[in-house]
């Protein structure tokens, strides 16, 4: 089942109908859903994601649930609850730490059940997770990580603007000394391969994702913008409170060029150092040119995993595919400095 029928939903719905598997469309418009089910071939069921009993007769013999409806905070909760109550596995895209969070709040009742719950499968958290295991590779005894996330200038879809207003609504956070702390809003600058840029500390399901993945007790995450500090200082927390007003506003809100512009476009370059208590440090770059076609085929991939051999728990993208086979996205490649 892949739960969205926007242009991701409608991109994995056709890949895992070429790979032969039996796909439902769902969501929660039935309009919507019903003409994007007719343009699939493929039937549709619809509930909300708030509504148990809808959600549990939706997932009536369904075996994997792959959701693309973000922002993720609003249709984790309920869709992951309701694979629980009802034995299926549970994938999605989700970059936002929160949902990783609660994801993990519900490993052991995954566990009872026999499901799989699988956050982040899209290709931010797949692909920092296999740049944090390249990178981990070059240095003995690494205690901390820090990403960069830095991206071009193509338009977002509406689900990824949706997830960006949600990050933009929250403090940055990251993970210290083994816990998930906020980091609030104070910028920085970083050494880039393009130059000193400054960045912006933000609560990426990225940083969740590799700590829990490689057991570093320090990982900080941020998006970097082109512009200078003195801007960025007054832009980005404006950016913040729009973030936040669009949770309750209706209607498109205007993005400022800022932390929304580096999260949101397929063209991806994510940049991370390692580095040990000596001083030791490693850094390499992840270039990614089709983020949302390789999200598309990351998540498939969870999919078929899930459906072949299905491990109960919580777990990220990349403890169930295993670094090495995504360390060779496709339309990605890893620079080391």
């Amino acid at each position: 089942m892949i739960y969205g029928c926007g242009s991701m939903g409608g991109r994995i719905a056709n890949l895992a109908g070429r790979a032969g598997h039996d796909v439902v469309l769902a969501g929660r418009s039935r309009d919507r859903l019903a003409v994007e089910a007719v343009r699939l071939k493929v039937p549709w069921r619809s509930a909300d994601p708030r509504n148990p009993a809808g959600l549990d007769a939706m997932l009536a013999h369904v075996d994997v649930v792959v959701n693309t409806a973000g922002p993720f905070s609003n249709t984790a909760p309920g869709i992951m609850r309701a694979c629980i109550r009802n034995g299926c596995h549970y994938v999605d895209l989700s970059n936002e730490s929160n949902t990783f969070q609660d994801a993990w709040s519900l490993d052991d009742d995954a566990r009872a059940a026999g499901a799989s719950i699988v956050p982040g499968a899209g290709f931010g958290t797949v692909a920092a997770e296999a740049l944090a295991a390249h990178v981990l590779g070059r240095i003995r005894h690494a205690d901390s990580v820090t990403l960069v996330r830095t991206s071009g200038g193509g338009p977002g879809t509406p689900g990824v603007k949706a997830t960006v207003r949600e990050l933009l609504a929250r403090p940055g956070a990251g993970m210290r000394h083994g816990q998930w702390i906020t980091r609030g809003h104070r910028l920085s600058f970083c050494e880039l391969p393009e130059g000193a840029r400054a960045i912006v500390p933000v609560a990426l399901g990225d940083a969740f994702a590799i700590a829990r993945a490689t057991g570093i007790p320090n990982v900080a995450a941020y998006a970097s913008t082109t512009i200078n500090m003195g801007w960025a200082k007054i832009l980005i927390p404006t950016a913040r409170v729009l973030g936040r007003a669009a949770r309750v506003l209706p209607g498109p809100i205007t993005r400022h060029r800022s932390q929304a512009d580096c999260m949101s476009e397929a063209d991806t370059r994510l940049w991370l150092r390692a580095s040990n208590p000596p001083g030791d440090t490693a850094t390499s770059c992840l270039y990614g040119e089709t983020g949302s076609g390789i999200a598309a085929e990351t998540a498939l991939r969870a999919a078929q995993a899930l459906l072949l051999q299905a491990p109960p728990g919580t777990y990220t993208a990349g403890q169930l595919l295993g670094h090495a086979r995504i360390s060779q996205l496709p339309g990605t490649h890893i620079v080391d400095f």
